[in-house]
């Protein structure tokens, strides 16, 4: 009798450990693997690894079960090493119970690192992945050395999804020396990706820094991403072998699977963006390629640190902004800085080219030292373009466009329609150096209250300064006069019901 009660006792103890989500401490260098779940959730007796990673010294793992809404957090200052990699994410939370991979600022010293132990040669590893599983958040994590500089890594994946929705990857480093930074592609299963928020990165030092693809077919509708408030810097160390740099690449591969409701905002680009080769450039900062309806990009800053030298040393292979395939766009307030060469290839702002498109509205934006502003393709049509400002380039060219991409100038733009309440003027940025660009406007800027009061999308600047409800706004990502360098506590929540 009493060995059946005791037998009750422990089945009630171990479907209770079941059902509730708990936190799970893991530490490298003081924890140990054959320690059992309900030891790991004392920060005094952690786990080395986390369930989904290599085992420190191959040791069986002690019983764990996982349940939805699930925390690993991990110590930080420590070095998990290539061994111990990749962490392979196998279940999934729940609506009510976000599994979480992260870090606690209260124990250790900066963050935890992932490295990848600076392969050479490359070769087929993540540090986190993931197939097929839901609601899961990842952050305050750096991963790092994944490959080395100058070496073409195709490969090697520091974040990559597949198949995964309701995913959130946030104020994570990121810094591998590959060709790749965060990957979200659309495979198997195809059922969709929604509810995606990527924010607060940096990622630096990878050819390719956001990407998400799809090869799904027709009928398969991705929904609800934003990316928002990340620092894409310095992809030259890997510019090479030919690769087509991105900032921000979400396509489709095979098929017209859709994406829809997509906003991009409030992300920095800066930094080395110049070829190690010959052969290998960057498309876009932000390439958008494919089969889209309703996207907002808005608030974003987009610089890089290098001094063109000649007409075949172009940074961007068509420009900043490139939209194929998209309708009803709105590009409002960035800020957009280039470096324009007299006969430079390409090298615009806004391009609308490939596939087809309508209702693209542009306003509130400076485009500085750009050769083609505005580039408006065949296929395209309802553009609306004002109240923006375009430093003119050293060739004076105002823009390309409108169809059948004739050159216009200022005067003939504003005959078709266009920038009627815009500007042909410098911007009057505080400083306008390569290397040192500080983008707000100075008091004499143009800038100052001459833009159109959007607050019907957005009520914020780059760094969460409120723009006003009522009257006229600032041109560009910054408002006028702001310094804070740090947004709202509850921005988060305004922008990610």
């Amino acid at each position: 009798m009493i060995r059946k009660m005791i037998l009750q006792i422990i089945a009630i103890i171990l479907f209770a450990t079941s059902c509730h989500s708990a936190t799970y401490y893991i530490d490298y260098i003081n924890g140990s693997d054959v320690r059992t779940g309900i030891q790991a959730q004392n920060i005094a007796t952690p786990w080395a690894t986390a369930p989904g990673m290599a085992t420190k010294g191959g040791v069986a793992r002690g019983l764990y079960t996982h349940s939805p809404g699930d925390t690993f957090v991990f110590k930080g200052g420590v070095i998990w090493p290539d061994i111990a990699l990749p962490l392979s994410i196998t279940a999934s939370g729940s609506e009510g119970g976000i599994d979480s991979y992260t870090s606690d600022p209260a124990w250790g010293t900066g963050l935890p690192i992932f490295d990848g132990g600076s392969a050479n040669p490359c070769r087929a590893k993540y540090a986190i992945n993931t197939n097929g599983n839901r609601y899961i958040k990842i952050s305050r994590i750096r991963i790092q050395n994944m490959g080395q500089p100058g070496l073409m890594c195709q490969s090697e994946y520091p974040i990559y999804a597949s198949g995964s929705d309701n995913i959130e990857i946030s104020y994570n480093e990121i810094s591998p020396y590959c060709n790749h930074g965060i990957v979200l592609h659309q495979n198997s299963p195809c059922n969709g990706k929604s509810n995606i928020y990527i924010h607060h990165n940096k990622i630096s030092n990878t050819a390719n820094f956001i990407e998400m693809g799809s090869n799904c077919s027709a009928g398969v509708e991705s929904s609800n991403i934003q990316i928002y408030n990340n620092e894409l810097f310095n992809p030259g160390p890997m510019m090479v072998g030919g690769d087509h740099v991105d900032g921000i690449h979400i396509f489709n591969t095979t098929g017209w699977s859709s994406w829809n409701n997509i906003k991009i905002f409030n992300n920095k680009w800066y930094g080395d963006w110049r070829s190690r080769d010959t052969l290998t450039t960057c498309t876009a900062m932000i390439f958008l390629e494919g089969s889209f309806d309703t996207v907002e990009i808005y608030n974003n800053s987009m610089s890089f640190d290098n001094t063109t030298t000649g007409r075949s040393a172009y940074l961007l292979s068509n420009g900043f902004i490139q939209l194929a395939g998209c309708s009803n766009v709105k590009v409002y307030n960035n800020t957009i800085v280039g470096d324009a060469i007299p006969g430079a290839a390409n090298q615009g702002a806004v391009w609308g080219i490939g596939g087809s498109g309508t209702n693209v509205d542009i306003r509130n934006n400076i485009i500085s030292k750009v050769r083609f502003p505005i580039y408006i393709a065949a296929g395209y049509a309802n553009w609306t373009i004002d109240n923006n400002i375009y430093n003119p380039s050293i060739e004076g060219v105002a823009a390309y466009g409108p169809p059948p991409n004739s050159q216009r100038s200022w005067s003939q733009q504003r005959s078709d329609g266009f920038q009627t309440s815009g500007y042909f003027e410098d911007p009057q940025f505080v400083s306008n150096i390569p290397g040192a660009y500080n983008l707000r406007l100075k008091t004499n800027s143009r800038g100052k209250s001459y833009g159109a009061n959007l607050s019907s999308i957005f009520m914020t600047d780059i760094i969460g300064a409120v723009r006003p409800y009522e009257g006229v706004w600032d041109i560009g990502a910054y408002k006028y006069g702001q310094t804070t360098l740090s947004s709202p506590s509850n921005f988060r929540q305004q922008q990610q019901p």
